[in-house]
């Protein structure tokens, strides 16, 4: 086994909970605080906080707790009094036919580098067996260089939510970077909550639902205290579903202002229906052809909406705010509602 604190149970008992108490806590080389369990019996709770000031994971290091038999994965608890930083590290549940374990951090400063990853999977299980939740509670996030905040399953139960509460900011930089949740079969995929009063996503981050089976996928808010919403180099907020099952849905609610300087917000469904968009905000601007899409490549099923509720709509340089459908069911409608003004142009 690699270094660190290990849990394990290869019965029904269940692998005891790891408790870590300490101002200063860093794991590097592959280190590792774990909890296991290889049967029925759950994996235990790893909970690092009181008077926890910063952890630090670096190197391939790890805080996990997993289960590969047919008990629940455990919950992971971080509360950390100054920072969180992961560098080529991850924070993970995982569960093979049980539910799936949560995690919680709560920190003023979360950083993630280097496919740094917080995440909660199942890989099975029936439609009573949910995915467990990402929850985190920050000042400010930063995610680069393809770092993951992610929940997914492919078992017949649901996905759990991403939920990211950032008092500050949020930015999102990186391909491969970002908050995603993903459904790989009948189960749907979870929804993705984001609340910052200024959330940045540039060079081809994401914020992403998705599903290529019949679970639907994910809806994703954006709103609650949300100032500027700000999308470049490609960067998207983006619902799929490439199986039979529906997009999810968009909502965006900004106090001042959306940007898209060659980035998207879509919905694409391949057979189900389409997912609808929301925007609201006093200030909206593409360029550089920026989109705001909603899409059904074919079937019967019907195109989403794409609702625009704001004050100036300025769009130029190619960019397009469309709806279309390949398929035998209708396309979806398009509604602007400006108050001040519509500027197309390019």
């Amino acid at each position: 086994k690699n270094s660190g604190f290990h849990s394990t149970d290869h019965a029904s008992g269940g692998a005891g909970r790891s408790m870590t108490e300490t101002p200063v806590l860093i794991l590097t080389e592959t280190a590792e605080i774990s909890t296991a369990s290889s049967d029925s019996g759950k994996a235990g709770d790893i909970i690092l906080k009181d008077e926890l000031r910063t952890l630090t994971l670096k190197e391939n290091a790890a805080v996990t707790s997993s289960n590969t038999g047919s008990g629940d994965a455990g919950n992971i608890t971080v509360n950390a009094l100054e920072s969180v930083m992961l560098e080529s590290a991850s924070v993970t549940t995982e569960a093979a036919q049980g539910n799936g374990g949560s995690i919680s951090i709560r920190t003023p400063k979360l950083s993630a580098s280097g496919e740094g990853s917080i995440s909660a999977s199942i890989s099975g299980g029936d439609e009573n067996k949910k995915g467990g939740d990402v929850s985190l509670n920050v000042a400010v996030l930063d995610i680069r260089k393809g770092s993951r905040v992610e929940s997914s399953t492919r078992g017949k139960g649901a996905g759990g939510e991403v939920y990211v509460s950032a008092s500050d900011a949020i930015t999102l930089s990186g391909d491969s970077t970002g908050f995603y949740s993903t459904a790989g079969s009948a189960g749907g995929a979870g929804r993705i909550t984001a609340e910052t009063p200024v959330l940045t996503l540039t060079d081809t981050a994401e914020i992403s639902t998705a599903s290529t089976g019949s679970g639907k996928a994910g809806d994703i808010v954006l709103k609650e205290g949300l100032r500027t919403l700000t999308l470049r180099e490609k960067a998207s907020v983006t619902s799929s579903n490439t199986g039979d099952g529906d997009a999810g849905n968009i909502t965006v609610n900004a106090g001042e202002s959306v940007s898209l300087d060659s980035g998207s917000v879509m919905t694409e469904a391949a057979h189900g229906k389409g997912g609808n968009i929301i925007v609201a905000v006093p200030s909206l601007r593409a360029d550089g052809n920026g989109t705001i899409s909603a899409s059904v490549r074919e079937g019967t099923e019907g195109g989403g909406k794409i609702k625009l509720d704001v004050a100036h709509l300025d769009l130029d340089a190619g960019s397009r705010i469309e709806s279309s459908t390949g398929g035998d069911g209708p396309g979806g409608v398009i509604s602007v509602r400006a108050s001040d003004s519509v500027v197309l142009a390019g």
